[in-house]
């Protein structure tokens, strides 16, 4: 398994076109965080279509310029499918609020359960492959 460690993010292939990206404990993604992961995204996909589960972890949170470049085409681009994994009620507001403000391009769902974020992308993966 690939797995590269940036300063907030750890982000790791758990398939041929599935990423699992954890962000570190205490910290703020900035717009500047979002495109140097979306570089390793692209790098580690080798240009191909993905999908990708984040685990929020704890105590993090996302400036408004990395929610709003988040739904950027160019950091769409090739992202079929978006799952978040959340631990907290100010997560889930605040991923309530990208959903609804931001507005992913993407399926882009908030779980509370690891293993169903995978199950749901996988199935979110199948059919963006038919």
């Amino acid at each position: 398994m690939k797995k590269i460690e940036l300063d907030k993010v750890i982000i790791e292939l758990l398939d041929s076109n599935l990423l699992l990206i954890s962000l570190k404990e205490n910290i703020t993604i900035e717009g500047e965080d979002v495109l140097e992961i979306k570089k390793h995204n692209l790098d580690l996909m080798k240009g191909n279509n993905y999908a990708i589960v984040f685990d929020s972890g704890h105590y993090t949170s996302v400036s408004k310029e990395a929610r709003e470049l988040m739904t950027s085409s160019k950091v769409e681009k090739n992202r079929v499918a978006s799952a978040f994994i959340i631990y907290s009620l100010s997560q889930k507001i605040l991923g309530n609020f990208y959903l609804k403000v931001n507005k992913p391009n993407v399926p882009t769902k908030l779980f509370s359960d690891k293993e169903k974020a995978i199950t749901w992308i996988k199935e979110e993966l199948k059919k963006s492959n038919q």
